[in-house]
């Protein structure tokens, strides 16, 4: 390692940088995060140095590769300088270390996770091992990451990411985004995630799977109606709830679907 200590005002972050974010647009969350990291860095110094490459496009300036959070805490810290790890890196070889330091550090989404690792599986020539070596996720991991930015329609990427009633599962996104073409994609996730939980959901897009997209109304119904205990018959009445197969969980049923359940469990 080429460790030197350089001023904080010959550094810059690199364009290739996930999180390009500074000090003046960073949500509330992530500056209280990087005060803590500021006030850790006072009381017991930098512990890891911030990695960096000479800059291409201004003289005696430097890329900060992989330690932008280091490097703004620094600043919020009042530093004047910070250890610096000098690589001799091209492009390629610079955003995999940038990539990987992401992943590592920085809590993200699951939507940018995504990206990320297909971008950095591209940089790796489309060799998952050597995305393995630089993220520590296990093969069957990464594949699936893979896959969802590959095969899944563009418009309910966000809904990975999502707290409420629409969020995708990595689960269901990554069998749909393998079984079904994107222009179906969004309407079959938008009737799927009414079925109750995640196994329920993966029963219901095998069910459409195997009636097709035109019959999905049909496929969905006998999913549901698949899943249910036939003596808990009783507890379908007015209200469009009924309980799974242990009669532990309780599961809203959409009106479209709850009276051909309910003659669907009666027959």
């Amino acid at each position: 390692m080429n460790v030197q200590t350089l001023p904080l005002n010959i550094l810059h972050i690199s364009d290739m940088n996930v999180r390009k974010n500074g000090l003046m647009d960073m949500d509330e969350e992530t500056e209280s995060d990087l005060q803590s990291l500021a006030e850790d860095i006072k009381s017991h110094g930098l512990i890891n140095p911030i990695t960096v490459r000479l800059s291409s496009t201004s003289k005696n300036q430097y890329e900060i590769i992989a330690g932008q959070r280091r490097f703004l805490a620094c600043k919020l810290a009042n530093m004047t300088d910070i250890a610096c790890n000098i690589i001799d890196a091209d492009n390629d070889c610079a955003e995999i270390i940038s990539l990987g330091e992401n992943i590592q550090r920085l809590p993200m989404t699951t939507s940018e996770k995504c990206s990320v690792i297909h971008r950095m599986w591209n940089l790796c020539g489309r060799d998952m091992n050597k995305v393995h070596e630089k993220t520590h996720l296990s093969n069957a991991v990464l594949e699936r990451y893979v896959r969802i930015a590959q095969n899944l329609s563009s418009d309910l990427s966000n809904r990975l990411d999502s707290k409420g009633s629409d969020k995708l599962s990595l689960e269901i996104a990554s069998q749909v985004s393998t079984q079904f073409p994107k222009d179906d994609q969004t309407k079959i996730i938008n009737s799927v995630l009414s079925c109750g939980n995640v196994q329920q959901q993966k029963q219901a897009l095998s069910m459409i799977k195997k009636l097709g997209v035109d019959n999905m109304n049909d496929a969905i119904t006998k999913s549901m109606a698949d899943s249910l205990n036939i003596k808990f018959i009783e507890k379908i009445k007015l209200s469009p709830w009924i309980y799974d197969v242990d009669n532990t969980t309780p599961i809203k049923i959409l009106p479209k679907y709850f009276d051909r359940i309910r003659n669907i469990i009666k027959n």
